[in-house]
């Protein structure tokens, strides 16, 4: 398989191995960051449209480090813990959510050296940590309006607000043509 057929096919491959990993390591509560994963399939430019580093830089890495940030919330708070009991399912492993977490961040972080490459599969790190973050700035509000105990904190909610913005600051400095600023 030449690298070019990788690339193209490189972010479904992905997704599907996302989707895999956190139906296995947190059950039907892990399956959302699945689906996030396999949608940012669907939403992403299609053909051969890709974006270089240059042109995300900024808003990619600060948004990378706050990923990082927020999964750290979400561990020293017991997240893997309280989300799956929120949702009426036994709490998953720590080991287990750590699986999922790595994957994911394993994800987000390889578009560094694809993105300076300019393939499909940095486009779709860029992309799929986008959708991170408006998924996170949405869901952790909600999930302490609906599950939290004292009627305002949930585990992950402090940095999944700021990473509603940096999400959206990533999603709006994608070049809307798909053009680069590289060739």
């Amino acid at each position: 398989m030449t690298f070019e057929k990788l690339d193209q096919y490189g972010p479904t491959i992905l997704a599907f191995s996302l989707f895999a990993i956190s139906g296995w390591s947190m059950g039907l509560p892990g399956v959302g960051i699945g689906f996030v994963a396999l949608i940012t399939v669907l939403a992403m430019p299609s053909g051969k449209t890709v974006y270089y580093f240059r042109d995300i830089a900024w808003p990619f890495t600060i948004t990378l480090v706050w990923q990082f940030v927020h999964l750290y919330e979400k561990w020293v708070t017991g997240f893997a813990e309280v989300f799956p009991r929120s949702l009426g399912y036994e709490p998953s492993s720590l080991p287990n959510y750590m699986v999922l977490t790595l994957a994911n961040l394993i994800v987000v972080s390889s578009g560094l050296y694809f993105l300076r490459k300019g393939t499909r599969i940095g486009t779709y790190a860029a992309w799929f940590l986008a959708m991170i973050g408006f998924v996170n700035g949405i869901a952790h509000p909600l999930l302490a309006i609906i599950f939290a105990d004292d009627g305002w904190y949930y585990p992950g909610l402090y940095t999944a607000i700021v990473h509603l913005f940096l999400g959206t600051w990533l999603w709006i400095s994608f070049p809307a043509d798909g053009t680069s600023t590289r060739r």
